[in-house]
C-alpha cells in the first residue's frame, strides 16, 4: 500500500520542528552575544567613572570603546528581533503542519471505516444472494 499522506506530512512536520529549534538556538546566541556586550559597556561606563589617574589617561579610548559597544548593540537588537520573527514564522508554520497532519489522519480514519463498512455491505450483500439460489 502507498504511504499515508500524513505519514509525509509528519516527517515534513518533525524537520519544521527541527528548523524551529534551530531557530531557538540562534535567538539563544544573539541573546548571549547582547548579554556579553552589555557586560563590556558596563564596564568601560564604570571605568569612565572612576578617578583613578590611568582611567583618566585612557578616558578617550573608553568613549570610543562605548560608542562601538553601543553601535553593536543596536545591530544585535536589529538581528535578535529579525531571529525572534524568525523563530515565530517556524513555530506557527509547524503547529499549520500538524493540524494539517491532523486532518489527513482523520480523513484516513474515515476512508478506512467506509472501507470496512462497504466490504461489511459487499459480504453480507454475497450472502443473501448464494442463499436464494
Amino acid at each position: 500500500m502507498a504511504e499515508k499522506k500524513s505519514a509525509r506530512i509528519q516527517r515534513l512536520v518533525n524537520i519544521q520542528r527541527q528548523k524551529e529549534k534551530m531557530a531557538e538556538s540562534e535567538l539563544a546566541d544573539i541573546l548571549s552575544l547582547q548579554q556579553h556586550n552589555q557586560d563590556s559597556m558596563d564596564s568601560v561606563i564604570t571605568a569612565l567613572g572612576t578617578f583613578d589617574p590611568i582611567h583618566m589617561v585612557l578616558s578617550g579610548h573608553y568613549s570610543r570603546r562605548l560608542s562601538k559597544l553601543d553601535s553593536k548593540q543596536k545591530q544585535l537588537s536589529v538581528h535578535r528581533e529579525i531571529k525572534e520573527r524568525n523563530m515565530l514564522t517556524e513555530r506557527v508554520k509547524a503547529e499549520r503542519m500538524e493540524e494539517r497532519v491532523q486532518s489527513f489522519k482523520m480523513d484516513e480514519a474515515r476512508a478506512a471505516e467506509d472501507e470496512t463498512l462497504q466490504d461489511l455491505i459487499d459480504a453480507l450483500g454475497g450472502m443473501k444472494k448464494s442463499s436464494f439460489r
